[in-house]
């Protein structure tokens, strides 16, 4: 899986963190250098949410998801979510 993390309306890509939640509410995050990122998830149903200093001082920026992943075969592309932080 791989992404970006940006803010909406200036195209600016952001440093921060994801996080990856299932429905189990386990949680994976990924480091966001220059807006993208990356996870290794397995099939399932999965929330999205980011994180950036330049975004209201760190707070969560709007939830994505949840999205439903199938398992994919290792020559497919993977799936891409973006997350985007409103400005203020």
């Amino acid at each position: 899986m791989a992404g970006g993390l940006g803010l909406a309306d200036s195209h600016i890509l952001v440093n921060g963190t994801v996080i990856a939640t299932d429905t189990e509410h386990r949680g994976v995050s990924a480091a966001v250098r220059s807006g993208r990122f990356a996870f290794a998830l397995c099939g399932g149903t999965y929330t999205f949410v980011g994180r950036t200093p330049q975004w209201n001082s760190g707070t969560p920026c709007p939830t994505t998801g949840p999205v439903a992943l199938a398992a994919l075969p290792i020559d497919r592309p993977p799936y891409a979510v973006t997350i985007v932080c409103p400005m203020r």
